[in-house]
């Protein structure tokens, strides 16, 4: 499909006659060229979002609908680069989809573990740092590093099990510092 504002809202307008959600990955930024964030240009209800949060701070969400007075139905926008895009969908998306399916919980669950490395903060966002948490030789939960800190390291997925959650005062979590981690289930 083409980055054109009016062939987005057309394919749009098919698939929310048909889906019980729309998820979007890329454009979700506030730049000409960003389609999906355009939308709120459009007559669909949609907002354009720029989450405190590292990485995936650009975020579109909103209703989209099948025509005039037609079915509507949830849109989420997640932004371009993979890894924002990843941690968006582990925040916002999957948890959504755990509610449109009718599950009780949303799936988030979250375990304290000890950190084996230094993780910094970014402040004035919630800072999502990959992690791989495992049992250390005594049984208790320890967070390993996978790379790229709060940043964009693609890399970082490879072998990440859980996201640390750094808080948006700008704390860094030493070594040894217990820190909530989402887990993921991106590896097995």
């Amino acid at each position: 499909m083409p980055d054109r504002p009016d062939a987005l809202v057309e394919r749009l307008e098919q698939l929310a006659g048909s889906v019980d959600l729309v998820l979007t990955s890329g454009g979700a930024s506030a730049g000409a060229a960003d389609v999906v964030g355009r939308l709120t240009e459009t007559r669909h209800r949609v907002e354009s979002l720029a989450v405190r949060m590292r990485p995936g701070k650009p975020l579109v969400v909103g209703r989209v609908s099948a025509g005039p007075g037609g079915r509507e139905v949830p849109l989420i926008g997640l932004p371009g680069n993979p890894v924002a895009a990843m941690v968006a969908f582990e925040v916002f998306a999957g948890p959504a989809i755990a509610r449109l399916r009718g599950l009780r919980h949303d799936g988030v669950r979250v375990v304290q573990a000890r950190s084996l490395d230094e993780l910094r903060a970014t402040p004035g966002r919630v800072c999502f740092a990959r992690v791989r948490v495992e049992r250390d030789d005594d049984g208790r939960l320890v967070a390993r590093s996978t790379g790229g800190g709060c940043g964009h390291g693609v890399r970082s997925l490879v072998g990440a099990n859980g996201l640390a959650v750094l808080p948006a005062d700008g704390s860094d979590v030493r070594p040894g510092d217990l820190v909530p981690v989402r887990m993921t289930g991106w590896s097995a």
